[in-house]
């Protein structure tokens, strides 16, 4: 009898503890701000809301939120950076870095304003990396690219507009998928597939830029007590777009090399 009553104690104690020991596992931070200007602000996913300063942690659900005049970058922990522009908001849905199994996952989820992400090339990992947005999902493996999303005040319906700045990358909507090399600009209207990529003018160029420069602080990037890159990474691209071969808008894009099959529509 009390054999069995103390099988039930434990039983109820590892229970109880589950939850506490999986909430305790998802607590190792993805992220640090290294570069910010004016009020940013971080929501934990449990609610709240404090001023972001640098140096500040980020982790698995936690929204930054800018307002007028401010910006921010994130160091992750694959070694990509994440710009903010003003008036954005956007959710570290997931991150996953995975040493053992060699998988690198990050979706980030604009809810509305602009973010420009440069992806470390992870040598020798699998997986994906995209930005989502209500209209789009845009993905790259190592790359950089700005997504921002615009509301129609006659129509109310959102645009989702991805501009490559080096590498290439798909946009899928709608159950359609679009491939985009370096310099190319595409759209997505709320509730329509996309629209064909094409090379973006150099009005869209600086459109796309603004408001993606935060001047990191000397030493700001890095290692830090507690939080580690240590991930094998290929250079990464340019914080600027690469200049037009051949000089001015019109010349021809250089050659791109084949890409493999598209991965399949999100569900």
């Amino acid at each position: 009898m009390t054999r069995s009553i103390l099988f039930l104690m434990a039983a109820i104690w590892s229970f109880l503890l589950a939850p506490a020991l999986a909430i305790s596992e998802t607590k190792e931070p993805v992220g640090k701000f290294v570069a910010v200007e004016g009020k940013v602000f971080l929501v934990p996913e449990t609610g709240g809301e404090r001023l972001a300063t640098v140096g500040t942690l980020v982790y698995l659900g936690d929204t930054v939120r800018t307002g007028a005049d401010s910006r921010a970058k994130l160091l992750m922990i694959d070694d990509s950076l994440v710009t903010v522009s003003q008036e954005t908001e956007l959710s570290l849905k997931r991150y996953l870095l995975d040493h053992k199994a060699k998988e690198r996952e990050g979706v980030l989820s604009l809810l509305r304003g602009k973010v420009k992400v440069i992806v470390a090339r992870v040598l020798g990992y699998k997986g994906r990396y995209e930005v989502e947005t209500r209209t789009a999902v845009a993905g790259v493996r190592g790359t950089s690219m700005v997504v921002w999303t615009e509301t129609d005040p006659s129509t109310g319906k959102l645009t989702t507009w991805v501009f490559v700045l080096e590498g290439e990358l798909y946009v899928t909507a709608q159950g359609v998928t679009k491939i985009l090399g370096a310099g190319m600009i595409i759209e997505v209207v709320e509730g329509q597939p996309p629209k064909d990529p094409r090379e973006a003018t150099r009005e869209e160029r600086n459109k796309a830029m603004s408001g993606t420069h935060v001047q990191l602080l000397p030493g700001a990037q890095g290692e830090w007590p507690g939080f580690t890159i240590g991930v094998p990474t290929a250079p990464g691209p340019p914080e600027t777009p690469p200049p037009p071969t051949g000089g001015g808008e019109g010349a021809t894009p250089p050659s791109r090399p084949p890409l493999p099959p598209p991965p399949p529509p999100p569900k």
